[in-house]
């Protein structure tokens, strides 16, 4: 079977289950988050966005969460890194561009 077929079983059986489902949802704000703090705030904003989603990652893990629980908070992670750099990589070009 898939493993979104075995992630799905493993939901049904387990009694966090409902513990898993809101840390995915908490990951899937962290991801919203990051893409509206890239466009509305600066640089310091997407570093709490990472660490939010760092510690959506951690308490997944420490539950015991299946793996596509996971795979979202690390998404939320790499979303907020990925946002990061960006905005430094444009700030980069735009001084250098403006300095040449």
């Amino acid at each position: 079977p898939s493993q979104q077929v075995q992630a799905s079983a493993q939901l049904a059986k387990d009694p966090r289950a409902d513990d898993w489902i809101r840390l995915k949802g908490r990951a899937n704000v962290a991801i919203l988050n990051s893409a509206l703090r890239f466009f509305g705030f600066p640089f310091l904003s997407l570093l709490i966005g990472f660490a939010r989603a760092h510690d959506v990652y951690e308490a997944a893990k420490q539950l015991g969460a299946p793996s596509d629980v996971l795979l979202r908070a690390r998404i939320a992670m790499g979303t907020a890194a990925f946002f990061f750099f960006v905005q430094i990589a444009i700030l980069v070009v735009v001084v250098i561009g403006a300095n040449m």
